[in-house]
């Protein structure tokens, strides 16, 4: 991942987003990049779905 990129990772799916979201380095991260956060959001709605 380039965090460098202004894109949010979304197209890594929902596997790659819980691991992400298990490390506390990149919650901290995600509060600094609004659209990151959001695609975060919107991947967690999406797995509610399915859980």
């Amino acid at each position: 991942m380039n965090i460098g990129t202004t894109e949010p990772p979304c197209l890594f799916g929902s596997a790659w987003t819980i691991s992400k979201l298990q490390d506390a380095n990149v919650l901290s991260w995600t509060i600094h990049n609004a659209g990151w956060a959001e695609c975060v959001r919107i991947a967690c709605e999406r797995l509610k779905k399915f859980n």
